[in-house]
């Protein structure tokens, strides 16, 4: 009976710390962090590059997470969350239908493809995963193949800071090490 007890006592102070722990939990209320995106970027040489925290800087150096796209007289904002792919020609590069818009192959995460013109007047930065150091991809050149992002349309989230990470191979928050859990997007998010 006293071991009970004295397992009982040892035990309590780690429940009673953990408790508070959850209920005084950090809340990030006015910070958010930028959604996490990761992808492959091949040049026109063939060379390939890990790139994670991807965005996109218009001319005006707005960072966005998404891309301008035009497909017939529509104009378009298309999310990395729902790119799979995007893919250019080299022979496509000299087509001026649009000005500052580039011809181009886009792959939802759903499975259709489009033939779509590319808002390429601005550059994606991001980090180089095998370099260690940031990096710039001018879009406006043709420097680049193609952009392929490491998702499939899902995400997961940490729980702890909330900073959502659309990289399937992603398992711990990179600023707080949490493991992730994997969120839920509702029918208007997708």
């Amino acid at each position: 009976m006293n071991r009970i007890l004295l397992l009982a006592l040892c035990f309590f102070p780690l429940y009673v710390f953990s408790q508070e722990v959850l209920e005084k939990r950090v809340v990030f209320d006015d910070i958010i962090y930028d959604p996490f995106f990761y992808a492959t970027i091949e040049d026109n040489q063939g060379l390939e590059f890990k790139v994670s925290r991807i965005s996109f800087f218009d001319e005006y150096n707005d960072k966005k997470f998404f891309f301008w796209v035009r497909r017939n007289s529509g104009l378009y904002s298309v999310s990395f969350k729902n790119i799979k792919r995007i893919s250019f020609n080299e022979d496509d590069f000299a087509d001026n239908e649009y000005r500052g818009f580039t011809k181009a192959t886009l792959e939802l995460v759903t499975g259709e493809s489009y033939t779509i013109y590319l808002k390429t007047t601005g550059v994606i930065s991001g980090y180089d995963e095998e370099f260690a150091s940031p990096v710039t991809f001018y879009l406006h050149y043709n420097l680049i193949r193609s952009i392929e992002f490491r998702h499939v349309g899902e995400y997961k989230i940490c729980p702890f800071c909330g900073t959502i990470y659309f990289d399937i191979e992603k398992d711990d928050c990179l600023y707080d090490k949490t493991p992730l859990i994997k969120g839920v997007l509702s029918e208007s998010q997708r």
